[in-house]
């Protein structure tokens, strides 16, 4: 009777333990459950958990290898353009990024002014050569 009650403390802590762990393990699931319920209401995806599964036939088909790459495009040589004279723009017959060659015309620019001036240095021409034409008219009558 003696060794029975030296081993009723150990039993007895030894039941007081396992029960300490099944109360621990318990608790433990219900914060686990409780986390993931708050989780799942905030939009929260840190706590996963099972995710769904879909399982379908296998079916053979070609392979697409798509890939999206961001970055800046560079031209292997830049040209600065700059008109003769300055003007309005009334056409552009290339694109941004077209391929141009040396000659070709990618821009018009008004001309209105330019045949306005063009018709007023014709008409003051005029004048100059019929003040000539006067001007050798008088030299001959005073000669």
């Amino acid at each position: 009777m003696g060794r029975m009650r030296a081993a009723r403390p150990w039993i007895f802590a030894l039941v007081l333990v396992a029960l300490a762990a099944v109360v621990g393990v318990l608790i433990a699931r219900r914060f686990s459950e409780i986390r993931a319920a708050d989780a799942a209401r905030s939009g929260d995806r840190s706590v996963r958990g099972p995710a769904p599964v879909e399982i379908v036939e296998v079916e053979r088909g070609a392979i697409q290898d798509r890939r999206v790459f961001s970055g800046t495009l560079e031209a292997a040589a830049l040209a600065t353009i700059a008109p003769k004279v300055a003007g309005r723009i009334v056409r552009l017959p290339v694109d941004l990024a077209d391929t141009v060659a040396r000659g070709q015309v990618v821009a018009e620019l008004d001309s209105d002014e330019y045949q306005q001036a063009v018709l007023q240095s014709e008409a003051e021409l005029a004048v100059a050569r019929a003040g000539l034409v006067e001007a050798e008219s008088a030299a001959t009558i005073a000669a």
